[in-house]
């Protein structure tokens, strides 16, 4: 599972996107890693009304799994002047 989530690393509106993973049907899960680089803060660029309506970037994030094992998530970020598209390859291991 992927998430975005505000804490004391990411204040004033701004959040990041953690992953955690599950190998027995979603019984318990891995502790939850940080994948996101640095903090989305939609309020702080030119996401005008974008950043009101869309605080998390709208429904434009998701995970996808990839034939060799890994998963692909992808995000809308605003870490910068505007929302723009994240994405990271994430491998798990036992």
């Amino acid at each position: 599972v992927s998430w975005h989530e505000r804490g004391p690393e990411a204040s004033g509106g701004c959040w990041e996107v953690f992953v955690a993973f599950s190998g027995d049907g979603g019984q318990t899960f891995t502790e939850d890693h940080k994948v996101s680089t640095k903090p989305s803060c939609p309020g702080a660029g030119d996401n005008g009304y974008a950043a009101d309506t869309f605080p998390f970037g709208g429904h434009y994030s998701g995970l996808a799994a990839a034939a060799d094992g890994s998963f692909h998530l992808f995000w809308a970020d605003s870490r910068g002047a505007r929302y723009d598209l994240r994405t990271v390859q994430v491998r798990v291991t036992r």
